[in-house]
């Protein structure tokens, strides 16, 4: 699927894999997904991969795929803090900080947690940003060309892939080629299974 060109590229725009993560701050499997991307790069050359981060918030107040939410707007708040820090590469960091608080994560809590990231000013400017909102409704359009059944959304190269870390490190040492000899001798594919 065709995506946008990269917002905050961590890694090289040279890599030979590009990883894009439509991901929730609420997301468990979200988090650990993050977890594991941080760990690849401490485990594989360096331009071996690269990662453009993307938002897919599952509330409908942000998100016109979805029905509005219930209770506290945290999941709208972080996607676009997130995408205001991305260009200050402190992107990574953020989604880690708010990661690791994400159980009972408000949106209060997420503004707080941004001030070690970005200003007071810089905050309240995006959130009220018009060009914040559409950069979220193309990382929303984005996502929805996976046919997705939740989050994490992962594409490999532009194609639909998973977040389970043993394929997206084997994805990492093949270079993203799915014909590439190391899968040979692996068992036929189950297109109906669902693994995060």
């Amino acid at each position: 699927q065709p995506l946008p060109p990269p917002r905050a590229l961590i890694g090289s725009d040279m890599s030979p894999l590009r990883i894009t993560a439509f991901t929730d701050s609420r997301c468990e499997h979200c988090a650990s997904l993050h977890e594991t991307l941080r760990t690849l790069r401490g485990s594989v050359a360096p331009g071996s991969y690269s990662v453009d981060a993307r938002q897919f918030p599952l509330d409908g107040r942000c998100n016109s795929l979805l029905r509005p939410g219930e209770g506290d707007d945290v999941r709208c708040v972080a996607a676009k803090l997130l995408i205001c820090a991305g260009p200050t590469g402190k992107e990574s960091d953020l989604a880690s900080a708010l990661f690791e608080k994400q159980a009972g994560l408000t949106g209060k809590q997420t503004r707080e947690i941004a001030e070690q990231f970005l200003t007071k000013p810089q905050i309240a400017s995006c959130l009220d940003s018009t060009d914040t909102g559409a950069e979220l409704e193309r990382d929303i359009a984005a996502a929805a060309r996976f046919d997705s059944d939740g989050t994490p959304i992962v594409a490999i190269n532009g194609r639909k892939g998973t977040s389970f870390a043993p394929f997206l490190y084997v994805m990492v040492l093949t270079r993203g080629n799915a014909n590439h000899p190391a899968f040979d001798g692996l068992p036929a594919g189950n297109p109906a299974a669902h693994l995060h």
